[in-house]
């Protein structure tokens, strides 16, 4: 037949890269529809063999060598090139602009969130907002992306959602632990505990004892939940028998006490119960190494969200400013500590809200630090926000932070595993 010495050509339709027949009667693609001229642009292919053609003699094994490898690069780059080209094609029709859309949306919620949350009311509702809520729409998307004919789409997507999930989403990678890890040897390890125990209110005693013991917990800084109420509970106050408390009954320790701040008062401190300190210490360790301890429990948000719902914006101004006030004081007084400190506690605010910044001009969020996954821990059912954080300068190594399960509070355990580096604080 004449008809088959001719060779069958084919053109690529670039919506959905089916390959059809070059024939005049065939206008549309047979898999999606789409005109006969809307084509993918063919790409060209580099010869890097003859970039790098060798100009002097070498041995046949190396130019076989290299012209296997450079092929191969070729290949790597054309692939490349044709992906980037597919993503391109993907990035139009009404699912881009939608997308577009909720870009938008999301970088204005973040922007007002992380810049006004704590001192704009709107701005502090999305701040303390469960955010995985947010990520809905775009999980739908990707879904009606999946699909639709632009799944090239889905890759912008993927990227996106990652995007999000590590900075609003909250999710953690030990980053930092794993490039900067530091080779000095630790001059002592500790283990501190940060719980919030909603004064024993359906506490889970028996699971809270296997816990602290199963951590092998130096350090137990409580919040909501005082020495009085351990000590009815004959379980714990066995558990306790041997460990030292601090005065004010909210610091107990396995390591001895140099100092208690709370029951020496001072004078250019003040009162410090109403600045936000439940308990203040300073240790040693066996081979006497000293370092300092301060608990902390701000005042929580239920009252600021009880004065919203009234729109009562006087008296949320005002609780408002007494958080502001109270944080510059602590930041003031954390600022003359001249040993080795860590700070946990109740905050009830999020790591990223502008009123907690300014503890992070001198230490490093633990969970941010050395912490996998998402570290809420609140409420305890389903956590959705992470209020409750351990700090430290930088006379610490984080090797590890977590958080625990639910005890039966309506907080989750926050647990940090430290190595005291060095006994005094550099500037940074």
């Amino acid at each position: 037949m004449s008809g088959s010495s001719e060779r069958l050509q084919f053109w690529k339709c670039a919506r959905c890269g089916t390959q059809n027949p070059q024939r005049s009667y065939l206008r549309n693609c047979v898999g999606c529809g789409a005109l006969a001229h809307v084509r993918e642009r063919a790409t060209p292919r580099v010869d890097w063999a003859q970039l790098f053609a060798p100009v002097a003699k070498v041995p046949g094994w190396v130019i076989s060598f290299k012209t296997t490898i450079t092929g191969y690069l070729g290949d790597v780059v054309t692939w490349c090139v044709g992906q980037v080209g597919r993503v391109r094609s993907g990035c139009q029709g009404p699912l881009y602009w939608v997308f577009v859309c909720y870009l938008i949306f999301m970088a204005t919620v973040m922007l007002l969130a992380w810049t006004l949350g704590d001192r704009w009311y709107p701005a502090t509702l999305l701040l303390y907002s469960p955010r995985v809520l947010w990520l809905i729409p775009l999980l739908i998307l990707m879904g009606i992306t999946w699909f639709s004919s632009r799944r090239a789409l889905l890759v912008v997507q993927t990227a996106v959602l990652l995007g999000i999930g590590l900075s609003w989403g909250g999710f953690q990678v030990p980053v930092e632990r794993s490039l900067f890890a530091s080779s000095f040897n630790p001059l002592a390890k500790i283990r501190v505990l940060s719980f919030n125990g909603h004064y024993g209110e359906d506490l889970k005693v028996d699971q809270f004892v296997r816990f602290l013991e199963s951590e092998r917990i130096d350090v137990v800084c409580l919040q909501e939940f005082h020495r009085s109420l351990v000590e009815k509970d004959t379980r714990l106050k066995n558990y306790f028998a041997k460990w030292h408390w601090d005065g004010a009954g909210y610091i107990v320790s396995r390591l001895p006490i140099v100092l208690d701040r709370l029951a020496t008062p001072d004078r250019q401190l003040g009162y410090l119960p109403g600045k936000g300190v439940l308990g203040w210490l300073r240790l040693a360790d066996g081979q006497g190494h000293e370092f300092e301890v301060m608990n902390l429990y701000l005042p929580s948000l239920r009252s600021w969200f009880g004065h919203f719902l009234v729109l009562d914006r006087g008296r949320m101004n005002a609780y408002e400013t007494e958080r502001k006030l109270k944080v510059a004081n602590l930041v003031k007084i954390m600022s003359g500590i001249d040993r080795p400190l860590l700070v946990a506690g109740d905050f009830n605010t999020a790591g990223d809200s502008p009123l907690f910044r300014p503890f992070l001009n001198r230490f490093r969020e633990s969970f941010e630090t050395s912490g996998w996954g998402i570290g809420s821990t609140f409420p305890s059912s389903m956590p959705w926000i992470g209020i409750d954080h351990i700090l430290v300068d930088r006379c610490w190594r984080v090797n590890m932070c977590k958080v625990g399960a639910d005890l039966g509070s309506d907080h989750r355990p926050m647990v940090a595993e430290l190595d005291l580096l060095q006994l005094r604080p550099t500037v940074r």
